[in-house]
Formats: C-alpha cells, sequence, structure tokens
C-alpha cells in the first residue's frame, strides 16, 4: 500500500516551479532511520507551505542528504482547511495543526482526490448539535460532516459522521472523543483552571467553550469555527486526559507499519454494513471477515481473486475462526449465548437428561480466548494442560482394563471401595458401590479443579467440605477415590514431557476449563488471532433479548484485557464470562427491511455503521446495449423521491447481467416483486418509476362484468370509466422496454429507436 510523506515547506524555497520538482533535504540520521528510507517508487507527498497544499510523488534519493518529489501540483489551502478535506482523516493527522516533524501518514491518502476536494473547496465541517435535532440538523450538513450530541443537560454523548443519508456512530480509536460525559460547564472549569496554572495556555479556547454555551442556549446546534478549535475543544488529550508534553508526544508516535495501523483504525469490533436490497452486504461481509482474521485491509483482499478468498473464507469457516450465522424471529439467548438443551441419552435405558449448553457466540469466544493460551501459556494453563494429557493416558490404560474385566476397584480415603462401571462418550467416568445400582458421574473438569486445588490427598482433613468448597455438591468420596487412583496410576508409568499446548488437541470443554485460568494480563497480547462472528440480517431478531448482557461486554473497552473490562455472571451456567478483545461482530441489515433508526439504540450506539449504498456506475452495458448503470441510476432517482434512499435498489443484482434473458430473469425474480411490494396496489407509483414500456395495454372496467344483485347501492357504477393494470411479463420485457427507462421520462420508446 502507497504511504505518504507529510512535511512543512518553509517559504517555498525547495520547490522549483519550472520542473514541478521539489529537492527536500534533510540530514538528520534518525528521520532518514524512520522515515526516508522507507519510501518507494510509487509513494505521495504532501507539503505545507504557509498558505499552500503542495503534492507530488517521491521519485529518488540521496541517503541522509536529500529526497527528490516529481511531478508537484500547488494550490493555495492553509493546514486548518486541509484538515477539512473529505479526504484527509483529520482526527488521525491532527499533528499537522501544530509545528509538526516530518512523518509518514498512519493512513493511506489518495492524493489526487484531495487535491480535487480542495480545487473544488470541497472541505467538512463540525457541529454540536442537541440530541433532540439530529434529524433537522442533516439538511446542514454534507458527507463526511462531524456530528457530536449533547443531551438537555449539556453532556456530551455520541459522536457521529455523516455519510450522506445517516448519522453513524463513529470512532477511529482511542483519543477521537475525549469530552464524553463531560458537560459544558466542566469543559469551562478545565480550560479555565488550565490557564490558571499555566500562562501559556491559549485563552481562546476559553472563549470558544463560553461561545458555545451561548450558542447552544438560543440555538439547537452549534458549527465550530475551524478545526482547531474542533479538535482543541473535543481532543485535548492534554487536559482531558492529563498528560504532559512527553506523554502527549508518545501517544502521537506513529507505528512503522502504515498498512497495520490503518488496517486497526478503520475495522472496528463491531460493525453493521447496511444498506438497499442487492447492494452486496453479505458479499463484503466475507470480504471483511477474511481481511480481519489475516489482518489486511477490506480493499486488499477485495482486489484479489473472488475464488480464492471465498476458499479461505470456508477454510476459516470449518476451524472456526470465523462464524457465519443469520438472525430471526426466532432466535433467542440460548441460541446465541447459553441454554439449557435436552442432552441425547447415549444407552437405551438411560433416561432423557439436560445440561447447559453453550451457544453460537459463546462457543467462538471460548476459542478466541483459548488463542491466548497457545500464543502465551501461563504456568497455570499449562498445569491444566498437563493434567488433561496425562488425564488421556489414563482413559486409555482404563479402556484396556476393561477389554479384560468388568469393573475395576478403586480404594476410598477410609478404606472402603468404588468400581469405575464405564467411561462416557466425553470421557468422563461412571462409577457405583458394589451394593448399590446408583452411579455417579466423575467430571474429568471438576477432577481438574481438584487435582489443581489439592496437590497432596494425604493432607486432607475434611473431604466432603473441602471438595465441595472447590466443586459445589458433589460424591466427595468417589472424587477422592478417583484422583487418587488417577495420581497412582501416574507415578507407576511414568513418562516423557508433556506435549506443548499446541502439539495437542483439546475438546471444547477442556479450551473452556482451561482458559479459566487465564488472567487480564494474559489478554494482553499485540498481535492476537482474531476471530469473526458474522451475523446476517442482525435486525431481523429480538437484538435486546438475544445479545441479554452482551450488549455491554461487547464494547471495545470492555473487552477482556482492557483497563475498563467487565465480566458477567451468566443465568444458566453461573459462570463469569467477558468477550476477548479479539472477537469481531460484523452484522449486516438490509434498510428496506427495517431502517437504521428503527434499530435497537442500545446496539447503535456500540456498533460503527459501515454505508454500502447502489454503486451504479460499476455496472457495464449488456451486450444488446442496455446500459445498466444509467438504467439503474435512473430508477433509483425515481426511488429516491417516491419512497427514501433506504429503498432504493442495489447495484449486486445486476452484477453479472450479460444480456436481456439475464435481465429479464432479475426483474422478474428480484426487482419487479420489490417495486410491487414498495408500492402495493399503488400502480401509478409504480408507474411512476417503469414508465408505460412496462405495463400492458391498459384495460377500463365496466360494471357490466359484476353480478346483478337488486340489493346494491350503486357500487358496481363507481368502477366505471377506472382503468385495470397490469405489469408485462418478464420474458416478454425487450431491449427498447429496459432502454425506456433511461431513454425517456415522458413517451415511450418503440423498437424502432
Amino acid at each position: 500500500m502507497a504511504k505518504t510523506l507529510i512535511a512543512r515547506l518553509e517559504k517555498l524555497d525547495q520547490y522549483d516551479e519550472n520542473t514541478s520538482t521539489i529537492i527536500w533535504q534533510n540530514t538528520i540520521a534518525g528521520r532518514w532511520a524512520e522515515i526516508y528510507s522507507k519510501l518507494e517508487e510509487g509513494d505521495t507527498a504532501l507539503f505545507l507551505s504557509g498558505s499552500n497544499l503542495v503534492i507530488g510523488e517521491y521519485s529518488e534519493a540521496t541517503p541522509e542528504v536529500s529526497i527528490q518529489i516529481k511531478n508537484v501540483r500547488k494550490i493555495a489551502l492553509k493546514g486548518d482547511d486541509f484538515l477539512r478535506l473529505n479526504a484527509a482523516y483529520p482526527e488521525k493527522l491532527s499533528r499537522v495543526k501544530g509545528a509538526f516533524q516530518p512523518f509518514l501518514s498512519p493512513v493511506p491518502i489518495d492524493v489526487n482526490l484531495i487535491f480535487q476536494e480542495a480545487t473544488d473547496n470541497q472541505l467538512i465541517s463540525f457541529f454540536i448539535v442537541k440530541e433532540g435535532s439530529l434529524d433537522s440538523i442533516k439538511t446542514h450538513l454534507k458527507e463526511n460532516d462531524r456530528v457530536i450530541s449533547i443531551n438537555d443537560q449539556n453532556v456530551f454523548i455520541d459522536f457521529f459522521l455523516y455519510d450522506g443519508l445517516n448519522l453513524n456512530s463513529y470512532n477511529t480509536g482511542a483519543g477521537l472523543f475525549n469530552i464524553r460525559n463531560k458537560n459544558l460547564q466542566e469543559i469551562l472549569q478545565i480550560h479555565t483552571s488550565a490557564i490558571k496554572k499555566d500562562a501559556k495556555r491559549d485563552s481562546n479556547n476559553v472563549t470558544s467553550v463560553n461561545k458555545i454555551i451561548k450558542t447552544l442556549s438560543i440555538e439547537d446546534y452549534y458549527k465550530f469555527r475551524s478545526f482547531s478549535e474542533y479538535y482543541n475543544i473535543v481532543h485535548n488529550k492534554k487536559l482531558y486526559l492529563n498528560l504532559t508534553d512527553s506523554e502527549e508526544d508518545e501517544a502521537d508516535d506513529l507505528p512503522d507499519d502504515v498498512e497495520d495501523y490503518f488496517y486497526k483504525s478503520i475495522m472496528p469490533l463491531n460493525s453493521i454494513l447496511y444498506g438497499p436490497p442487492g447492494t452486496g452486504k453479505t458479499f463484503y461481509s466475507i470480504t471483511h471477515a477474511v481481511a480481519i482474521v489475516e489482518n489486511k485491509t477490506p480493499e486488499v483482499i477485495g482486489s484479489e481473486d473472488r475464488k480464492d478468498v471465498k476458499a479461505r473464507f470456508d477454510q476459516y469457516i470449518r476451524e472456526g475462526q470465523i462464524v457465519f450465522c443469520t438472525f430471526h424471529q426466532s432466535m433467542g439467548y440460548e441460541d446465541f449465548i447459553e441454554g439449557i438443551k435436552p442432552v441425547e441419552p447415549t444407552t437405551e435405558n438411560e433416561e432423557l437428561s439436560y445440561a447447559v449448553e453453550d451457544g453460537i457466540f459463546k462457543k467462538l469466544c471460548v476459542e478466541a480466548a483459548f488463542s491466548f493460551v497457545q500464543q502465551k501459556p501461563t504456568a497455570e494453563t499449562k498445569e491444566i494442560v498437563d493434567f488433561s494429557t496425562q488425564y488421556d493416558l489414563y482413559i486409555n490404560f482404563l479402556h484396556e482394563c476393561f477389554s479384560e474385566v468388568d469393573s475395576i476397584d478403586l480404594m476410598t480415603k477410609s478404606g472402603g471401595k468404588i468400581y469405575i462401571k464405564n467411561i462416557s462418550p466425553n470421557n468422563n467416568i461412571h462409577v457405583s458401590h458394589k451394593e448399590s445400582s446408583k452411579s455417579y458421574t466423575i467430571s474429568k473438569t471438576r477432577l481438574s479443579k481438584l487435582s489443581h486445588a489439592f496437590p497432596n490427598l494425604n493432607k486432607i482433613e475434611n473431604i466432603n467440605d473441602e471438595f465441595r468448597a472447590v466443586i459445589g455438591g458433589s460424591n466427595s468420596s468417589a472424587y477422592w477415590a478417583v484422583l487418587n487412583g488417577f495420581r497412582k496410576y501416574n507415578s507407576e508409568h511414568p513418562r516423557g514431557t508433556v506435549k506443548e499446548i499446541t502439539d495437542k488437541r483439546f475438546s471444547y470443554d477442556e479450551k473452556a476449563e482451561i482458559i479459566e485460568a487465564l488472567t487480564e494480563e494474559d489478554y494482553k497480547v499485540e498481535t492476537p488471532k482474531n476471530f469473526v462472528i458474522i451475523i446476517d440480517e442482525i435486525n431481523r431478531g429480538n437484538v435486546s433479548q438475544i445479545f441479554g448482557e452482551l450488549i455491554t461486554l461487547i464494547e471495545d473497552d470492555k473487552r477482556l484485557g482492557k483497563d475498563e473490562s467487565l465480566t458477567a455472571l451468566l443465568p444458566y451456567s453461573k459462570k463469569r464470562f467477558g468477550v476477548p478483545p479479539n472477537v469481531y461482530i460484523i452484522g449486516t441489515m438490509n434498510t428496506a427491511d427495517r431502517s437504521v433508526e428503527a434499530l435497537d439504540t442500545a446496539l447503535r450506539r456500540r456498533f460503527a455503521f459501515i454505508p454500502k449504498m447502489p454503486e451504479e456506475t460499476k455496472l457495464q452495458p449488456t451486450e444488446d446495449g442496455i446500459n445498466l448503470a444509467a438504467m439503474l441510476t435512473s430508477i433509483n432517482n425515481r426511488l429516491k423521491v417516491l419512497k427514501d434512499a433506504d429503498h432504493t435498489i442495489g447495484h449486486a443484482w445486476l452484477w453479472n447481467v450479460k444480456t436481456i434473458k439475464d435481465l429479464q430473469a432479475v426483474f422478474g425474480n428480484k426487482i419487479l416483486p420489490l417495486l410491487q411490494e414498495y408500492f402495493y396496489n399503488d400502480f401509478e407509483k409504480l408507474g411512476l418509476v417503469l414508465g408505460d414500456n412496462f405495463f400492458q395495454q391498459s384495460q377500463p372496467i365496466s360494471s357490466t362484468i359484476f353480478a346483478s344483485f337488486s340489493g346494491g347501492n350503486g357500487l358496481a357504477s363507481q368502477y366505471d370509466q377506472t382503468w385495470q393494470y397490469q405489469l408485462k411479463k418478464p420474458h416478454e420485457l425487450t431491449v427498447a422496454d429496459f432502454q425506456s427507462l433511461y431513454l425517456s421520462n415522458n413517451r415511450k420508446v418503440n423498437e424502432s429507436q
């Protein structure tokens, strides 16, 4: 991915306008090591000089002396205006507002787009808006404008990005929205106190806060006068995070891996791809999921061969690193997190039983948490793994014994005996007393906990009380006997070194047990193995019911290993549960099915919304000469007026259309049924979208078609001179019919045209 150098040119004295070249001189060794030496041909450069922005391409370098920038273009643009361009990622490049040193941008920058936006004076704006006025403010907004909402107590509550249609919660990482949960008076006090402590502090910030307070007392919104004002009030890390100068500089340090930094900044943990039907939301969810797993950008994955991407996606599905599910009306908490489910009997005489079973999302979280164990084993997890390996060997030994005998006796602590009757399919041990037909199940998981808690069984004084304190209600005597027999076997059968965690296959129950030993510090791994759950049609389920306490736990800062991490006590298993930081949630939703605004508010605040709108220009004409791009654009323009942008039609349905037969099939199976649903029994609006060419010859209705009824009140006569409309059959639609959608709005297009 191309890198971009950003630097400051003083008075343009290093810029040769005649040759459109810059010879950028810099002999500082540290900058050559960290910046200039990483530039390659094709990389770009942005230089700010007073009231000018200069853009060029990296050409060559004289090491530790200078670099050459060619194809230079210049445009009048100040640093503050540079950060108000749509393509400039202002929150990430905010360091250019001050006296910055040369640096490589942490995000890829399309310099051609920046130059075009600068030429068109396409600058974004920043607003504070009262919570109740978010909808009305849209008439004042442009695409990519930033909007901060404030409640009636003047508390800052949320941060939005406007996509041209909707306001979407926006979060690009730490330090973006540092005034959250603070009110205006607190902000004013913070800036006032800062000036009292340090006379060098800028008093303009206090003036700005006072102006904001005054404006919002009489207006519903406040528009920041500049990027600097917006940034100093909203993101001031020194004041709001109590950083020193050196700490702030450290917080602004850019990583070496530009692509990885950009990937992390634009791939939020929780995101929803939303848009009208046919925009490829599910298609893109696969691209995003593979990008997350492989630590790449969606753009990189999207440029690869689709068959290869889908094959890798399927492989990650099989390996459990990606999970795909669809929400529906019957989906519940028990399916997603955990619930009590029936256990299928293993023998004919066994009674039906019930057990707590983990749901789709919890299982993924267990796998994700276990990946931390594999990456960074601890003494505690190694001990549990060691027990698991030893236990498996003991089970193999018992199976060998059962090939010769019907039961195996074990000594209890009191000197009595119990008998191992059989081994369950999941390797639990069934025991009973000789004189009793009642059997007890010795759980591997519980036995592991006892083994960890009691390294010396001879020191136990009251096995009933001490065992119950560790594993709860149980047949303590039976557990003691099995654990003692297990240890006796291992002492009599010495073996080699226990296999490493990565060398052994673990059952799901074993993984769930092992991760219980993890601490918050164990989750702090720089490059964890990522896991993804794709929730298709996320808005079709009862989100509050399905997610339960997960609504809070999925927040970025509430994940395990974070400073504000939280766990919840689950209702069925009575175990603590938290969401690992390497679990990504991707949802998709059809805005025609249910609008974004109607989605559960608690969910909306915790997800980043990524619009997937129709991209008509990506379509190619058919072999029959039908301009698909123009046709779909025309249809969508009419739908935006008669319905709204949420009820348009996506380009994905037409992506593989090559001939009129393909187009007839798409219209017959998808587009026409959808339009009839949009305009149920309203043929006038349907006609305004499709035009006369799509309808059969209209027939007037005569009251004579009705049966004679002497008790009527003249209802039949009301239908005289009305018209009956009927759409053409899809296979009857011609090239001219389809062309009529974009060639003429007022008249039919004949075959001869």
